[in-house]
């Protein structure tokens, strides 16, 4: 393997760097290159954190101190959304990632918003479409529409993640 030097981040380029990336950390050049070019490293790791120009070690792994330097192996995998199969497949999706219970005889309420806009509807009838409101407005989204356009309140996708 040869060590390419563009692939080489420090303090100065850091924020051209995906929290996500995986590679080799360092606090000199000299144990980056050896990392780099064994490929045997115990620094091996994906970067959970950048921290900003204040810090001088501003690439970090998860339950690990900052590094000084960074060569990166492999860029994070865009995350694909795909809409949800049907209003059934919502809900469990919904009652899993947001740890909700509710009987056998009822339906949580699902809250959404509007990507940009941030307004914000209460999914009322669960059939073979959707059925939001806001205040008197009624509307009818496709679930592909959902998976588009709107998120949870929190900022999640309203779709399930490949």
């Amino acid at each position: 393997m040869v060590f390419d030097k563009s692939k080489v981040y420090t303090a100065l380029n850091a924020d051209e760097i995906k929290p996500g990336s995986k590679g080799y950390f360092a606090d000199n050049l000299k144990v980056l290159k050896e990392a780099a070019l064994s490929e045997d490293s115990v620094i091996f790791g994906e970067i959970e954190n950048i921290y900003d120009d204040s810090c001088s070690r501003r690439f970090n792994i998860k339950d690990d101190c900052g590094y000084h330097l960074f060569y990166l192996i492999e860029e994070p995998q865009e995350k694909k959304l795909r809409p949800y199969k049907d209003t059934d497949e919502m809900v469990e999706d919904f009652k899993k990632r947001f740890n909700v219970n509710v009987p056998p005889y009822a339906m949580p309420l699902i809250w959404v918003k509007t990507k940009g806009a941030d307004k914000k509807y209460l999914i009322v009838r669960f059939a073979s479409a959707l059925t939001i409101c806001l205040n008197v407005e009624v509307y009818t989204p496709t679930l592909e529409d959902l998976a588009e356009g709107y998120t949870y309140l929190d900022g999640s996708p309203c779709g399930i993640e490949e």
